[in-house]
């Protein structure tokens, strides 16, 4: 999970955005939208630990990845 540039004021309250990667697997492609945004945002780029078996599997490591970042949310967009 990266954090990515955005339009959000420092220390925002606003729920984060978070995208996900592509295919490719990476969010570069992903930053110009994310610099436009109003808010804080969040991009889910693959990794060796993400299971490609299968969207299912990848989805739900995504929601486990997103939850364990010290409580940032309680679900994708959620505080």
């Amino acid at each position: 999970m990266v954090k990515m540039p955005s339009q959000a004021a420092e220390g925002a309250q606003q729920p984060p955005l978070f995208l996900v990667h592509p295919i490719e697997g990476v969010i570069t492609c992903l930053e110009p939208l994310a610099a436009e945004l109003p808010l804080p945002v969040w991009g889910l780029q693959c990794t060796a630990e993400a299971p490609l078996t299968s969207i299912q599997h990848l989805a739900a490591f995504y929601l486990q990845v997103s939850n364990a970042d010290d409580g940032l949310t309680t679900g994708f967009g959620r505080r």
